[in-house]
């Protein structure tokens, strides 16, 4: 009990504790109001809650503006010489506050950076000027660059690291087209599709690469050759059928399917490159004519970029363009030598001296040639040589040579076609009836040694037979056709591209009279359409090559249907099999009763006894 009471007192005593504390407050505000002179309610008017600034409006002070005038500064004249040493040798100058505030900047010892300025100045070639006696010998310092540009330098002219570069860099192509490598390697589609239906005797050209090159942008591709011993390799020709414009250059570029992006080789010419042909033995020869009727070999192993032989003579180069090369068949312990045909007449043999092209002349173009049944029929004397000199020459455009080396086929820009034979004095054994324009192309049948095609300005392809003066086929595709070519793999089948941008492939073994496979190769430039100029059969690949007149070539993949063999490659035809096969669909009436193979043997046994 006595503890309960001795709580409620201790409470109360609290309870008067602060009561007291809040009354001392109070009196302390009042003092606070009274001393300062506000009211009771200010001191409680201003929370965190509801308070808001007060503002008040203060008069702006007005702008002057002031003026003041200076009198211009004086002006005074300098003038001196400059000379060319004095600009160099402020660039030396220069170049040596830039390599030394480089090198302070840097981090090492001081022996590290003795090292290094040693190592920069050495970069400074000194070379003494040798005057006269009388005169005193002064050293130039020449700048050659930095230590990174020269180190980059000698990185990029070692053989070994460009051959690393030019790896990454298929490495890096073949990565970027994957799926065009997939399509050359593997089937596609449109094979499946050659198999299907209404298309199992029809083909289709599946796009596979596009090869450009910058400075041949507005070039015309004028030649293209495969490599006949690295088959991947291609050479392409540029320059232009403009013929107004003769200041054109000449670009010759070596692609390869490994890497179509960029050529692999490269030379520069100062004409415009017409013609092209690799040596079928020596892989690195490259055989080139040209529009000023210079021909030249290069080698494409060189570093120089340079022809290792060119006959620009003008006594013994050609007069015109030149439209075809060809290599001949290499004989042992003989010099390599190639064959050459121009709009000059001439059809003249080059041979690989030691120092120089040794030109000789095969046999001259006449624009009117007469066989030896004319001219018995005419009455005229054999050995009228005036007439033979005054003969007017005709503008040779192409040839070919037969598999026996012995008979060529010539075709001239006025659409003669005739046979000529190097054994007999290089006589005409035959003429056909030819074309009505300039003839782009003729080519002998490696399977067939008396059948040939032709392709011309007049629209028309032609086959023709040796023992017949008319064209066993004809094809007109309604446009200028700029080339043609028979296919390595079948004896039957050839393609031709014309000026509507068409791409057609013609078998007749399987169709005599339409093409199996008919693609057209739109690219459209800023005026029109860049027509199609050449194409080029690989010589082992399902692959055509077909060139433009603004500088870009095409590779294209043939569908099964296109490739037909009777073998299960290329290397395992059988000549005999093909001869037939073509043979068969060749039908025709013998007219030329009159050619005869031994014309040159019996005039010379004529004249031997005419003299006698």
């Amino acid at each position: 009990m006595e503890q309960k009471l001795a709580a409620i007192d201790a409470n109360m005593k609290i309870a008067d504790s602060k009561k007291t504390d809040v009354s001392d407050e109070k009196h302390a505000d009042a003092k606070m109001v009274a001393h300062n002179g506000l009211d009771e309610d200010d001191i409680y008017s201003k929370n965190m809650f509801n308070f808001s600034n007060r503002a008040s409006q203060v008069s702006s002070k007005p702008m002057r503006s002031k003026e003041i005038a200076t009198k211009m500064p004086p002006a005074v004249k300098f003038s001196q010489s400059v000379y060319q040493w004095n600009i160099y040798d402020r660039y030396v100058e220069e170049a040596k506050k830039n390599i030394a505030r480089r090198l302070a900047n840097g981090k090492g010892s001081r022996v590290t950076h003795r090292k290094k300025v040693i190592s920069v100045f050495e970069n400074f070639s000194y070379g003494v000027l040798m005057g006269s006696q009388h005169q005193t010998k002064q050293k130039v310092l020449t700048y050659n660059g930095s230590e990174d540009t020269l180190a980059r330098n000698r990185i990029m002219n070692n053989p070994k690291a460009k051959l690393l570069a030019s790896m990454l860099d298929r490495i890096v192509v073949q990565n970027a087209k994957s799926s065009a490598f997939m399509k050359f390697k593997y089937k596609t589609k449109n094979d499946n599709r050659d198999l299907v239906g209404e298309s199992k005797k029809r083909g289709s050209f599946e796009h596979l690469f596009t090869c450009t090159f910058s400075e041949a942008k507005n070039k015309t591709v004028t030649a293209l050759c495969w490599n006949h011993k690295y088959l991947d390799m291609f050479a392409v020709g540029y320059g232009s059928y403009e013929f107004m414009s003769m200041h054109v250059k000449g670009i010759i570029c070596i692609f390869s399917l490994k890497n179509t992006a960029y050529p692999s080789y490269l030379f520069r010419l100062n004409s415009g490159v017409m013609c092209l042909d690799f040596h079928p033995t020596y892989s690195n020869l490259l055989a080139c004519g040209m529009y000023d009727g210079t021909v030249a070999v290069f080698d494409i192993t060189t570093k120089s970029g340079k022809p290792i032989f060119i006959a620009d003579d003008p006594k013994k180069k050609h007069w015109e363009p030149v439209w075809q090369v060809r290599w001949k068949k290499t004989v042992h312990g003989k010099p390599n030598s190639f064959t050459s045909i121009s709009s000059d007449g001439r059809i003249v043999d080059w041979v690989m001296a030691k120092t120089e092209l040794v030109n000789l002349e095969v046999m001259t173009i006449k624009a009117k040639e007469k066989l030896e049944d004319e001219e018995d029929l005419d009455g005229e004397d054999d050995d009228d040589d005036d007439a033979e000199a005054n003969a007017e020459l005709a503008g040779g455009t192409c040839f070919d040579v037969n598999s026996g080396g012995d008979l060529y086929v010539c075709g001239t820009d006025e659409g003669a076609l005739r046979i000529y034979a190097k054994h007999f004095d290089t006589e005409c054994l035959e003429k056909f009836e030819g074309h009505h324009h300039h003839i782009y192309k003729c080519q002998w049948n490696k399977f067939h040694s008396s059948v040939f095609l032709t392709c011309s300005e007049d629209w028309h392809v032609k086959i023709w037979h040796t023992d017949c003066t008319q064209p066993v086929m004809s094809y007109n595709v309604g446009k200028s056709v700029g080339d043609v070519q028979w296919a390595p793999y079948s004896s039957t089948v050839f393609a031709c591209v014309s000026n509507d941008n068409y791409l057609r492939l013609y078998d007749l073994a399987t169709d005599k009279h339409e093409p199996i496979g008919e693609q057209q190769v739109l690219r459209k430039t800023k005026h029109k359409n860049a027509k199609l100029t050449h194409l080029a059969f690989n010589p082992r690949d399902p692959v055509i090559l077909v060139g433009d007149e603004r500088g870009v070539v095409q590779i294209f993949k043939l569908s099964p249907n296109l490739r037909n063999i009777s073998a299960s490659s290329i290397d395992k035809l059988v000549d005999r099999v093909e001869y037939d096969k073509l043979s068969k669909y060749l039908i025709f009436k013998k007219t030329n009763k009159h050619r005869k193979r031994d014309v040159g043997r019996k005039k010379k046994e004529m004249k031997l006894k005419a003299t006698e």
